[in-house]
């Protein structure tokens, strides 16, 4: 497994022959997200974002954070008139 400076990578083929997506460790993932570990370990652990189990630590997919992103984004209410 090769280390990188924003996160953890693994390498490997998936089904079809192609390419793992990087993953994301958990302690990135709060960075990324602006909140603690211990938040994103809740989040993991009640499946409120998707995360693969690797060894004694888990992963999440980019892909996972992104939706995640999207869907809580706060949208304020058009006023009428």
């Amino acid at each position: 497994m090769k280390q990188l400076k924003n996160g953890k990578e693994i390498k490997g083929k998936s089904k079809g022959g192609q390419m793992a997506q990087k993953l994301i460790d958990s302690k990135k993932t709060a960075e990324l997200l602006g909140c603690s570990y211990r938040k994103i370990m809740k989040m993991i652990h009640s499946g409120e974002i998707p995360a693969i189990k690797v060894g004694d630590s888990f992963r999440i997919e980019p892909s996972e954070i992104e939706k995640y992103k999207n869907k809580n984004q706060f949208q304020p209410e058009k006023e009428e008139g």
